[in-house]
C-alpha cells in the first residue's frame, strides 16, 4: 500500500456524476495517474469511486483520477508534475506576462463517433479586444476521424484592473467563495448550478457563472474560449474559458476566476497572478472566437457531436518569424 491515505483524499472531492461519466482508463494506467497499487484502487472504490466493469477489467473516469492526483497533496502523481510544469510562468511574478509571445500552434481534432469523410469546422484563434494574432493558419479538409489546424500565434497581455467595484466585487467573491477547483466534462460544466452544488467550479462553469453575474448587473460581458500554452503531455484537452467584460471606462477587460485557484495549488507565486486575472488578460493562452457554451469543432460525419474532441499542442516560436494579422 502507498503511504496515501486516498480515502482522506476520495473525502476531499466530488466525483464525477454518473450520468457525465466516462470510464475509459484501465487499471494499469489508472495505477500510473496516482503512483498507487491495487490496493489502494480497491479502497478508492470503497470510498465511492465510480467504475464500469468489473476486477481486472475495470475502467475508470479520467477526470475522477486526476482530481484525486491534484488533491492527494503528494508531488509526485504525473498530473500534479504536469500541472506544475504548466504553471512554472506564474512563479516569477507577472512581468512578463504582458509582452508578445510568438507561437506555433496545432491543434489535433479528433472525431470519436466517426461515420466517414466530413468537412470540420473550427473556432479559430483570435487575439480578441487584446492585440493579439494569426498568421499562416492551414484549415483541415474534408477527412475521416481526425485532422489537424496549424497556425502560427501571436499573444499579448494586458495590464488593465478593473475599474469597476461591483465588477471586483463579484469576481473576488468567487474567487475567494471557497469552491473547489476540478476537472469535469464539459457538458457538466456548461450547468453551474450543478457544479457549484458539487462544491466545485472549472473554467467553462466559473466563467458562464460570472458573465451571467455582470450581465444581470447590466454589464456587457460572454464567456469565452482558448487554449493554454506549453500544456504538458496529458492536459492538452483541459478546456481554458474567461469572460470579456465592458468595464466602466468603456474598454473591454479580461476576467479570469478559476485558472487563479488551480495555480494556487502549484505555486507560491499565485496571488500576484490572481490579481493580474482580475481584469487584465496574459499571454500564455491563446484565445479563439468561440463561447463558452459552444463546441471547440465539429465534424460534418453525422456522428455524436460531444464525441468530437480537440487536442492543441502549442510552443513557443522564435520571435520575429513572420507577421501576423490583427484578428
Amino acid at each position: 500500500m502507498s503511504p496515501v491515505d486516498w480515502t482522506a483524499v476520495a473525502n476531499r472531492i466530488s466525483f464525477v456524476p454518473i450520468r457525465f461519466g466516462r470510464p475509459s482508463v484501465d487499471r494499469r494506467t489508472a495505477r500510473e495517474i496516482l503512483g498507487c497499487d491495487d490496493g489502494d484502487l480497491a479502497a478508492l472504490a470503497e470510498a465511492g469511486l465510480p467504475y464500469a466493469g468489473d476486477g481486472d477489467d475495470r475502467l475508470f473516469d479520467p477526470d475522477d483520477l486526476y482530481n484525486l492526483a491534484i488533491y492527494s497533496g503528494t508531488g509526485r502523481t504525473l498530473p500534479e508534475r504536469a500541472f506544475g510544469t504548466l504553471f512554472r510562468f506564474t512563479a516569477g511574478g507577472t512581468g512578463g506576462l504582458t509582452v508578445p509571445r510568438a507561437w506555433r500552434l496545432t491543434l489535433r481534432l479528433e472525431c470519436g463517433d466517426c461515420r466517414g469523410p466530413a468537412a470540420w469546422s473550427l473556432h479559430e484563434p483570435t487575439g480578441g479586444s487584446f492585440g493579439g494574432g494569426r498568421s499562416r493558419a492551414l484549415l483541415p479538409g474534408p477527412s475521416e476521424r481526425e485532422a489537424a489546424y496549424t497556425a502560427s500565434v501571436v499573444t499579448r497581455g494586458t495590464r488593465t484592473p478593473l475599474v469597476s467595484p461591483l465588477l471586483r466585487k463579484i469576481a473576488y467573491e468567487y474567487l475567494e467563495g471557497g469552491l473547489r477547483w476540478q476537472m469535469l466534462p464539459e457538458d457538466l460544466q456548461v450547468d453551474y448550478d450543478a457544479v457549484h452544488d458539487l462544491g466545485a467550479t472549472g473554467c467553462v462553469a466559473g466563467s458562464l457563472y460570472l458573465a451571467d453575474r455582470f450581465r444581470i448587473e447590466g454589464y456587457e460581458a460572454e464567456a469565452r474560449r482558448g487554449w493554454f500554452c506549453d500544456a504538458p503531455a496529458g492536459i492538452a484537452e483541459v478546456p481554458y474559458a474567461w469572460v470579456e467584460v465592458i468595464d466602466d471606462d468603456g474598454r473591454p477587460k479580461a476576467v479570469d476566476v478559476t485558472t487563479p485557484q488551480l495555480a494556487a495549488r502549484f505555486s507560491p507565486g499565485a496571488r500576484v497572478f490572481q490579481d493580474l486575472c482580475v481584469g487584465s488578460a496574459f499571454n500564455r493562452v491563446v484565445l479563439c472566437d468561440g463561447l463558452a457554451d459552444e463546441p471547440l469543432a465539429a465534424h460534418a460525419c453525422g456522428g455524436d457531436p460531444a464525441r468530437v474532441v480537440v487536442r492543441s499542442d502549442i510552443r513557443a516560436a522564435h520571435a520575429g518569424t513572420g507577421g501576423t494579422e490583427n484578428v
